[in-house]
């Protein structure tokens, strides 16, 4: 059965099975005890001040002292009284003062009950226990801090050393974490004190070392040396060289921050609620506020307002999903001098909008729309009688209410057109292409991609070789831009009965998807050009031409390397490291910028780096899908987009 009882802890009570005690450090216990003490110290202040001979006072009971900074643990025993302690552990030095303190609170309780003669026993008493508590706190500092001083020097301990009970216990031997301190091991940062003034502070670079130790900042300048001790200052670390940073590249210009110009556009297009009014700011930066608060979706019909003025000729607005009807509407309304519209998800724009842009803009000549889903053919008919022979161009995007009727009325009403795109209309076949003919040469943009309407899961229906080539014949004398992208079903004919013969002032040519051409149809075309001397072209998208390969890469660049601007070979994954040494090494690219390598898997560190370095005009290279380039693969010039980065 166990012996444990009340607070005592199962420790204690292990260790006192073994005949092992420790000094009581019960607080209750230690209260009752200064209860006593108070009263004894009391008794003897009150016999002090008697008039009569006072006997003399009886002995306190001793204090204990203080535990070791550098004791490990303190064990609790209920039972242990202090005559079970040594007596050389014992100190009747510090009773004094807790007798006197208890005796001035007793005194002050007791108010101004008592004579005068009272009074000044009791001040005396007092003075003499401030000089008690005064020396108790020496000692109780001298206890806390026994084992260091300004010297570095330990003070001698007094009373039995606890190492003897502590190896009794089989415990390790605690020590100070101070003992055995050197000044020389100090570090800038370190807490020291002063070796002459000894006041306590902070060790720097430029501390001076002294005989005694460590000088503060006001002692270290006055100090000359003493003892024939060389006046040692300690030197400053090396500052580390700071990597100069490397700017960026925008537009060719080198720059570090962004332009005065970026800032106020990106605040104006933060604040875009709170303004009044943009005023005369120019297209350019009225263009730049437009799309920075597309980005945001904060155009709506409020904001909408600042962008419309009567004295405007050209609108571009480049998100208009929170504009309805009748937002769209006031468009004609308060900028009636309105040329050229342009008005990218423009879902919400319906018939009754048309018919006012067709009454209430008289010079409006030039339309681009991606997305009016809600006008139907019969809005469609009226708009191009309206604006007849004026409107030079057209160019939609998913309107699939646009058919056969409204092509015919477009050809009929206006014969003046330069421009057409018509990508991603559903109804868009051979019979539709056929009344486009009748445009012949004066046409120099044609967009006639990703045609049909399908059902989930199953491709559109694509445009075939015949329809595409009949109208290549007609149309492509002046063409300069050309789009026949994600028409799968088109073969090399198109290339070989219509581009190469038909289309030689082409400046962006787009066959994005035509998986069926092959890289010898591709690589003859610009051969023959070389051949015939047709310029080159700027804008070139082959991207995920399945079939292309390296035997595309020299013509292509014989032909149209000079000229070429954009270079885009997206998943064309027949292209190999042979291909890419073509590239790289290439000498007439002086003018790419822009190149797309994404998900062309020969793609490596190496390849790149030199890409990066040989050709000086580029500005950024794509490489989405490249797994072969590693994360820390740089370039302080060309901006990469896409690495892969690896968690470490």
């Amino acid at each position: 059965m166990s012996n444990v009882r009340g607070p005592t802890s199962a420790l204690t009570e292990f260790l006192r099975e073994r005949g092992i005690t420790a000094r009581n450090t019960n607080r209750f216990r230690r209260r009752d005890q200064d209860e006593q003490e108070a009263a004894a110290a009391a008794a003897a202040a009150n016999a002090s001040a008697s008039p009569v001979p006072a006997s003399p006072a009886p002995a306190s009971r001793p204090r204990r002292p203080l535990a070791r900074s550098g004791s490990s643990m303190n064990f609790e025993e209920d039972d242990e009284t202090d005559e079970d302690l040594p007596e050389a552990a014992t100190a009747s030095a510090g009773t004094q003062p807790e007798a006197s303190t208890s005796t001035g609170r007793q005194t002050r309780a007791n108010g101004k009950k008592r004579a005068e003669p009272e009074q000044l026993a009791a001040e005396t008493s007092s003075s003499s226990v401030g000089k008690g508590r005064k020396k108790a706190k020496k000692d109780e500092d001298d206890d806390d801090d026994a084992d260091f001083n300004p010297k570095g020097k330990a003070k001698k301990e007094k009373g039995p050393a606890p190492e003897d009970w502590e190896d009794s216990l089989g415990l390790p031997q605690a020590s100070s974490s101070r003992a055995n301190h050197s000044y020389a091991n100090r570090t800038p940062g370190s807490i020291a004190y002063c070796g002459a003034c000894k006041m306590k502070f902070t060790i720097t670079s430029y501390t001076k070392m002294s005989d005694k130790g460590p000088l503060c900042h006001r002692c270290g300048p006055t100090y000359k040396g003493a003892g024939g001790v060389a006046d040692t200052k300690a030197k400053p670390a090396p500052k580390k060289k700071q990597a100069r940073r490397k700017t960026g590249m925008q537009d060719g210009v080198r720059q570090s921050f962004p332009s005065l110009q970026s800032y106020c556009i990106e605040v104006v297009s933060r604040h875009i609620e709170d303004v009044e009014a943009l005023g005369h700011i120019g297209f350019s930066n009225m263009d730049a506020i437009s799309k920075s608060i597309s980005k945001n979706r904060s155009l709506n019909p409020t904001t909408l307002q600042l962008f419309l003025s009567p004295s405007i000729t050209t609108l571009s607005l480049y998100d208009c999903s929170k504009l309805n009807s009748e937002s769209l509407q006031s468009i004609a309304t308060f900028a009636p001098n309105l040329e050229h519209i342009n008005l990218q998800l423009c879902g919400m724009l319906d018939n009754d909008a048309m018919d006012v842009w067709s009454k209430k803009l008289p010079k409006l000549k030039s339309v681009e729309l991606y997305g009016p889903f809600l006008v139907r053919k019969e809005a469609w008919h009226r708009f191009f009688a309206a604006v007849g022979s004026r409107l030079e161009s057209f160019k939609i995007r998913e309107s699939p209410r646009f058919d056969l009727s409204c092509a015919e009325a477009m050809v009929t009403h206006c014969p003046n057109l330069r421009e057409l795109g018509l990508a991603q209309i559903g109804p868009l076949d051979k019979t539709m292409l056929k009344p486009l003919e009748s445009y012949g040469e004066q046409l120099t943009y044609l967009d006639i991609s990703d045609p049909g309407v399908s059902a989930p899961g199953i491709p559109p229906k694509s445009l075939e070789d015949d329809e595409v080539v009949s109208l290549l014949k007609a149309v492509g004398k002046n063409l300069t831009y050309l789009d026949t992208s994600k028409n799968i079903d088109l073969t090399n004919r198109i290339v070989e009965e219509a581009i190469v013969s038909h289309c030689h002032k082409l400046q962006t040519l787009r066959l994005i998807g035509l998986e069926q051409l092959e890289a010898k149809t591709v690589a003859d075309m610009f051969t023959e050009w070389s051949e015939k001397h047709v310029p080159g072209i700027a804008y070139l998208h082959l991207d995920r031409m399945l079939k292309l390969d390296d035997s595309l890469m020299e013509p292509m660049l014989r032909h149209s390397g000079p000229e070429l601007v954009e270079l885009s070979l997206n998943s064309v994954d027949g292209v190999t490291d042979k291909g890419l040494e073509v590239l790289a090494n290439a000498k007439n690219l002086p003018k790419l910028e822009l190149l797309d390598l994404s998900f062309v898997r020969a793609v490596d560190d190496d390849s790149l780096d030199k890409i990066c370095r040989n050709l000086e005009s580029l500005k950024r290279v794509s490489v989405f899908g490249c797994n072969r380039i590693s994360d820390f693969l740089r370039s302080d010039r060309v901006r990469i987009v896409g690495k892969e980065k690896y968690a470490a």
